[in-house]
């Protein structure tokens, strides 16, 4: 079974990987099934799983058996026979099997408790390893959106580029007709290896920014990794903060890791507790033994092998008497980590809260700026259409046009910038609110 698993996720990745360009959940499933931090913590839940069925067999009794064999050479004094009160040489072989068994009758419930233990760990590694996933798409939501943030940046500064192109050609004709001076000819060629500058800066970043993502991914050729956003996604408009924090704190992973720690303190107190009390055993053993003395045995081996059987049967009872007062030293111990443990989940329960709120003033900030960039970019669409018609019959130069044009540029930037902001933060809020459940963000009109 372990193998097709293997193989199907050994399938996966190689389909992933093999197209040309990744969505943010390709992405996402592709560390999913790769990342060796996810890998380790489900190695890690196995493992607990084994110690939870290791606690679980201890109920069952323990039972043993045991066979020995023995040689002996020696001087013996002998009290019957014809040689009475003489040392003799005796030589003798010795067998004796038997099978013991012995089982805790009572103990005040500590195996149960220590199970109790083992269930909570056991849940706790696999909400650790749900943990990893989450962090870690946190991280890849971060990366994806900053890819295609700088993915705008290069687009805007080959866009200003390419003007500068076009208005450097222009200024070279005027120059060539007398109508300009060298200086001033001078001048924009020195604004566009400024402005080709940018571009080749704006390149590195995309690439260094795509570089990351594939590192974070640990994708295997990072030379060639590209993403594509095609999520589709739209800005919502009005979020619903209550129920948002609500959703969080119910729904988070970190917080259940904190309550499972408290109550593992609390079971840690009452395995303690226990040891207050008598311990009740019981002990059985079934056995024979037979013995062989070469050259002078009265009965044969198999006759004592078959009739010398005995049985013994014991219960015992352990009462904690005296232990230097370690027993309450750790039981109060105990109550002081529980109660450090119920201050961590207050704690945890208040960074998500903040979280959320933070989230949710930055995305309402985010909105006004969204709908001021949509209005500006209108304005400098209108200036710079009108400027093309202006231009066409000559009212303005190319240097004034080039302005415009390249205003409209920035207020495109602007408002892609802000969106995909508000993007990368709706999706982070989104996800803290559907942490490990595949529901929606609730928004209202």
């Amino acid at each position: 079974m372990n193998f097709l698993i293997n193989k199907l996720f050994l399938f996966l990745s190689l389909n992933l990987f093999s197209q040309e360009k990744w969505t943010l959940d390709d992405c996402i499933s592709f560390a999913f099934l790769n990342n060796l931090q996810i890998m380790e913590a489900n190695f890690q839940h196995q493992i607990q799983a084994k110690e939870l069925k290791f606690q679980k067999n201890k109920r069952l009794p323990v039972l043993s058996a045991t066979l020995n064999n023995s040689l002996s050479y020696g001087f013996q004094q002998m009290f019957s026979g014809e040689f009475i009160g003489q040392y003799k040489e005796i030589r003798s072989y010795r067998n004796d099997a038997r099978i013991n068994a012995s089982v805790t009758l009572w103990n005040n419930n500590a195996q149960k408790i220590n199970i109790q233990n083992q269930e909570i760990k056991l849940k706790t590694t696999l909400l650790t390893a749900q943990q990893n996933k989450f962090e870690l798409k946190l991280e890849i939501i971060a990366k994806y959106y900053s890819v295609l943030i700088a993915k705008e940046r290069l687009q805007l500064a080959k866009n200003i580029f390419a003007n500068r192109e076009k208005f450097i050609k222009s200024k070279e004709k005027l120059f060539e007709l007398g109508n300009i001076a060298k200086n001033e000819l001078s001048e924009e060629k020195s604004n566009w290896i400024q402005d080709w500058q940018t571009y080749q800066t704006e390149k590195i970043n995309y690439k260094r920014a795509l570089f990351e993502l594939a590192v974070l991914l640990q994708v295997p050729d990072k030379q060639h990794f590209e993403i594509i956003d095609n999520s589709n996604e739209t800005l919502k408009k009005e979020i619903n903060l209550e129920e948002l924090i609500s959703l969080a704190l119910s729904n988070s992973i970190s917080v259940e890791i904190a309550k499972q720690k408290v109550k593992l303190s609390e079971n840690e107190i009452a395995n303690y507790k226990t040891q207050y009390f008598p311990k009740i055993t019981f002990d059985y053993s079934l056995g024979t033994s037979a013995q062989q003395i070469f050259d002078n045995q009265n009965l044969s081996f198999n006759e004592q092998f078959r009739n010398n059987l005995y049985q013994y049967g014991s219960v015992g009872l352990q009462i904690p008497v005296f232990n230097q007062g370690n027993t309450k030293t750790k039981i109060h111990q105990s109550k002081l980590k529980r109660e450090l443990q119920k201050i961590k989940l207050a704690q945890e329960k208040q960074d998500i809260t903040n979280t959320v709120e933070t989230l949710y003033f930055d995305i309402m900030a985010a909105k006004q700026n969204y709908a001021a960039a949509t209005k500006t970019e209108k304005q400098t669409k209108e200036v710079y259409q009108f400027s093309a018609k202006l231009y066409e019959i000559g009212e303005i130069n190319t240097f004034e046009f080039t302005g415009k044009k390249n205003e409209y540029v920035f207020s495109q930037l602007k408002k892609t910038q802000i969106k995909y902001e508000l993007l990368y933060k709706q999706k982070i809020i989104e996800s803290y609110i559907v942490e490990s459940k595949n529901e929606n963000i609730p928004f209202t009109n």
